[in-house]
């Protein structure tokens, strides 16, 4: 008889304009509770371009944007963890619309995949830490980056932020990109052969780049929404908030970890379906 270990995997996808060393301190607490970790940061370029997916040609040949390729070499570095005998379990940490927009790219490419009779990698849980966010007009991102809010890769999305301005297509194409995703969000469904994915959303009510109003309005919708489309299952029980009175964007773990590792903490447990810290049981009350 074989017997199937399963390993925990933790994604993080940066926010726009982050490094890895400024996601050193996400990627410890994972690993202290026995998760390994995969680091993926977008460019600013595709974080902020006019579309989604577009094939531009070069003189290599037809090649995607970044968010494509970043979902495809995600997809087969989770693919090589799995052997015969290992089975991957994995959630996605969104840090920002940066995150989100990543996850927007790799969930469909991922459930194409999931849906087959071969194994693939189990999406198991969603964490949205400070996003989505919600705008209506580029010109937050435009006022944040000349606040260098963004720290060394300020400069590099002034620029370009400038080169959209030049042409209003593409500045309105990028609007309506943001826009497209969070209307995606009301009715978006996050599920594996098992059936819904639990989601966690990380957020501040003094964020300066995600409004807190918009993002509780969407979490409620998605509440409601789960609960009318699955009356047996209880919404409280797929869909989690974590509402903090202050703290900066991104940065919810820096001021406020004794809970934020607590609640990170007992909702991973969910997703796995153990308990991850000492007398941590497995109701979903405790988030």
């Amino acid at each position: 008889m074989k017997v199937v270990e399963y390993q925990k995997v933790a994604v993080l996808a940066g926010w726009l304009g982050s490094q890895k060393k400024l996601l050193k301190s996400y990627a410890s607490f994972y690993r202290s509770f026995g998760w390994h970790v995969i680091l993926k940061i977008a460019s600013p370029k595709a974080v902020i371009g006019a579309t989604r997916r577009e094939k531009k040609l070069t003189t290599d040949g037809d090649k995607c944007n970044d968010m494509w390729d970043l979902s495809e070499q995600l997809y087969q570095e989770l693919s090589s963890r799995q052997s015969q005998h290992t089975r991957i379990k994995f959630v996605f940490h969104s840090f920002s619309n940066g995150g989100c927009f990543l996850f927007e790219e790799f969930f469909p490419f991922l459930s194409k995949r999931q849906n087959t009779l071969s194994a693939h990698p189990q999406l198991v849980g969603a964490i949205f830490d400070s996003c989505p966010c919600h705008y209506n007009d580029l010109s937050k991102l435009v006022k944040a980056s000349q606040n260098n809010v963004f720290g060394e890769s300020s400069i590099e999305i002034q620029d370009l932020l400038r080169q959209l301005q030049r042409n209003d297509t593409d500045w309105k194409k990028a609007e309506n990109r943001g826009k497209n995703f969070w209307n995606n969000m009301k009715t978006r469904q996050y599920r594996n052969s098992s059936g819904m994915i639990p989601e966690l959303y990380i957020y501040s009510l003094d964020d300066r780049l995600t409004p807190s109003k918009e993002l509780k309005e969407l979490i409620k919708y998605r509440q409601d929404r789960l609960d009318v489309k699955f009356p047996k299952s209880r919404k409280d029980e797929q869909i989690y908030a974590l509402e903090f009175d202050s703290s900066e964007h991104c940065a919810h773990l820096k001021r406020h970890s004794t809970e934020y590792v607590n609640t990170l903490s007992n909702f991973l447990g969910i997703c796995i379906n153990e308990d991850l810290i000492e007398g941590g049981g497995r109701s979903r009350s405790r988030l």
